[in-house]
């Protein structure tokens, strides 16, 4: 199983992708009218499972060193060499099946987050977060 696979196959949740309308103010005589703006993306947030070859967390945290490595704060220099695409299907209740596909474009994370380690949490699944940013997305219906 490649390490996508894994991946889609532990995420244990997400939410659709943000999106915002930022606003500008103009004067507009004598007084300030608001203005659509930029269009803006919000970071976005995953959570995980992790199993106990900890591929997922391996994963994530070898792409955020080849992004800025801690010990020699050295990196990619071209977004090009760390960006992604990512999908996000939601699927159909009935039969599982995809119904409509996010496409974030130029993704990357910027935070993994912690995951709890703790005697009496013996059986519970280890989880963790991965926080992401992303230029924009894109979104597809598809005909059932």
């Amino acid at each position: 199983m490649t390490n996508a696979t894994k991946s889609s196959f532990l995420c244990k949740s997400s939410a659709l992708p943000p999106s915002n309308l930022g606003l500008a103010d103009v004067s507009y005589m004598g007084r300030k009218i608001k203005v659509a703006g930029d269009k803006e993306f919000p970071s976005w947030t995953t959570d995980f499972y992790e199993d106990n070859d900890m591929v997922n967390r391996k994963s994530f945290e070898n792409w955020l060193s080849k992004i800025s490595a801690h010990e020699a704060n050295t990196g990619f220099i071209k977004p090009s060499d760390y960006y992604a695409t990512v999908v996000l299907e939601l699927l159909s209740h009935e039969d599982g099946a995809p119904v409509r596909t996010y496409t974030l474009i130029n993704a990357f994370p910027t935070e993994v987050g912690e995951m709890a380690l703790a005697y009496d949490s013996n059986d519970t699944i280890g989880e963790f977060s991965v926080t992401w940013e992303f230029n924009y997305w894109t979104v597809a219906d598809i005909d059932i």
